[in-house]
């Protein structure tokens, strides 16, 4: 256990979740704090169970408000904020204290249905930074040096795999599109999360379009360039321009590396264009 580590989750009826989330990550903190937006089935009674000092918070339509608020509960120099829906896989304690005393932000492995994805989860409390954006909200840490540690795991064991997950990413791009009528701030984020969104809806000219939008940026290599890649490589393909989609999947490629995801669409795109052999031999990279 880490005493001077806090736990941090933002919940709403999530009795299905929060006492598994919990309970994986006890054995490393020292605090659990969980704010409920809204529950109504028994979230805030697990919670409690399980050791959480719960708070309620008036929901007002910004995950960035809400998170910032949960972390004004925090007593502990250190907190992880996690989401319901994560566990903690596996983690070493000599590791963490020694990357802890190292620097004030640490990025950890996050594991999805099919990637990992490097995230933003420790941090000093007492530094001040906040998260920004009311949907797909982040913590501005711009400009700080940010320590990996790759001992600690997180699994989200729902990504991606609900009808409800379909919904939300509807009225995220809602909110997005209303909050880049009035500033410009933080338009790359934006740009690439309703590229992503509507990617997901099956809204694929709006996707593209957005898309487009972020690659006029110029931003610096990233893991957001290479998704938007992707996405603009399937949307080409779907509209039978397999060369154009080629050239979008081999950038994917050059930032991303070697995703299962980019295999199956370069297998599909390799097809397209007569070259089965060398479709084959990607599609089976999808089992190994």
């Amino acid at each position: 256990m880490v005493k001077n580590l806090s736990l941090c989750l933002i919940v709403k009826n999530e009795e299905v979740n929060i006492q598994d989330c919990i309970e994986s990550f006890k054995s490393i903190v020292g605090e659990i704090i969980v704010l409920d937006t809204g529950s109504i089935d028994k979230t805030k009674t697990l919670a409690h169970e399980n050791g959480a000092s719960v708070f309620d918070f008036e929901w007002k339509g910004s995950f960035a408000e809400a998170r910032n608020k949960c972390l004004e509960y925090v007593k502990t120099d250190w907190c992880i904020f996690v989401d319901a829906d994560e566990r903690l896989e596996k983690w070493n304690h000599e590791c963490l204290l020694r990357v802890m005393a190292q620097g004030d932000i640490i990025s950890v492995n996050v594991k999805t249905s099919n990637e990992n994805i490097e995230k933003v989860k420790l941090w000093k409390v007492n530094k001040g930074y906040k998260y920004v954006l009311p949907v797909h909200e982040f913590l501005n840490v711009s400009n700080q040096k940010i320590h990996f540690l790759e001992s600690l795991v997180v699994k989200n064991k729902s990504f991606m795999q609900s009808n409800k997950l379909f919904e939300s990413r509807k009225k995220y791009i809602e909110t997005l599109e209303l909050y880049i009528e009035d500033t410009d701030d933080y338009i790359d984020r934006c740009y690439f999360y309703l590229c992503a969104d509507s990617f997901f809806v099956e809204d694929y000219e709006r996707s593209y379009q957005y898309g487009t939008k972020y690659i006029s940026l110029n931003m610096p290599r990233s893991y957001f360039l290479g998704k938007i890649y992707y996405y603009m490589s399937e949307i080409e393909l779907m509209n039978g321009n397999a060369i154009i989609a080629k050239k979008y999947i081999e950038k994917a490629y050059d930032i991303l590396g070697e995703l299962k995801i980019l295999h199956e669409v370069y297998s599909h795109i390799l097809y397209t264009m007569g070259d089965v052999k060398e479709s084959v031999k990607y599609f089976k990279k999808l089992n190994e």
